[in-house]
């Protein structure tokens, strides 16, 4: 590693650090408020997500007018950044006060799911406030464990995984991610796991916006295999205090025993659950990322 890069990764990691040092210490209001004057600075800057999240936004929603696309998409950073400082506040939850700040809808999607004692998959995407979501799914008492990746500085990823850890949710991490899923759901826990972004070649193509996206296969291949329940869930934000996670009934897909097919219909189920949700609250998708890179890589032409 270059001494440059020691030096950015070594600055993230102290602005990172700091960051959540204060969110944790201002009142929950006033953190979460200003992460999202946070991401409408960081709209204004980063020129090259700015533009993504536009294109995306022309692509799903083609009858809208530029002065919407920039709007939701601007709103879409503030969300953004108000989600990465309820992040760093997830040490400030407990079960007292959890209800203070989240109230989860349907819980009896997760008794459902778990009731077959074949554990379940957590499906959400880079949706509202995803991270503190697992954090309160854990607090109301249900084992839930994240599948993460590596960030490329380590010690930013050994921050974010330590938050975690500490709100009791366990970690497997994708290097070992088939291991260490099967041995989850074996115990009848839960495993929760994000599924929206680009997966290149080896990704399933699936529609969403009725446009072809490819997409992760791991967690429908992962029922195809076990019988694992499906749920899905996605948190809308109430306030800048209070956040609602709306729990869909457990996915129950028909399975025809070719495991291809199947993969693609489960894959399409959840991603339809996701573009309803996008459809109701634009502005709580993460539309920065190029999630048509695969299909439509024109889309990203700048």
């Amino acid at each position: 590693m270059t001494k440059r890069k020691k030096l950015k990764y070594l600055l993230e990691y102290a602005f990172v650090v700091c960051t959540y040092a204060w969110a944790s210490i201002l009142p929950a209001a006033w953190a979460v408020a200003l992460g999202g004057l946070t991401g409408r600075l960081v709209y204004a800057l980063w020129g090259r997500r700015r533009r993504i999240a536009q294109a995306n936004l022309r692509l799903c929603f083609p009858e809208a007018d530029e002065r919407w696309v920039k709007r939701v998409a601007r709103r879409s950073f503030v969300n953004f950044g108000k989600a990465m400082i309820d992040y760093g506040r997830i040490p400030r939850l407990n079960p007292r006060n959890l209800e203070k700040y989240n109230t989860i809808v349907n819980r009896r999607s997760f008794d459902n799911a778990l009731a077959a004692g074949k554990g379940a998959l957590l499906f959400t995407g880079h949706f509202g406030s995803w991270e503190q979501m697992g954090a309160a799914i854990r607090l109301s008492g249900y084992p839930i464990n994240y599948l993460v990746g590596e960030q490329h500085n380590k010690r930013v990823d050994d921050f974010m995984n330590k938050i975690r850890a500490g709100a009791g949710i366990g970690l497997i991490h994708t290097g070992a991610a088939a291991k260490g899923v099967f041995r989850v759901l074996k115990a009848n826990g839960m495993v929760a796991l994000l599924s929206d972004q680009d997966a290149g070649a080896d990704g399933v193509v699936v529609k969403f916006f009725g446009h072809p996206a490819s997409t992760p296969k791991g967690p429908a291949a992962f029922v195809a295999r076990t019988g694992a329940a499906i749920c899905a869930g996605f948190t809308v934000r109430d306030s800048n205090r209070h956040n609602t996670l709306y729990m869909q009934d457990a996915i129950e897909p028909t399975l025809t025993g070719d495991a291809e097919t199947d993969i693609a219909n489960i894959t399409q189920l959840y991603t339809d659950l996701l573009e309803k949700y996008c459809r109701q609250y634009p502005d709580h998708y993460h539309w920065m990322h190029r999630r048509f890179r695969t299909t439509h890589p024109e889309l990203y032409e700048f």
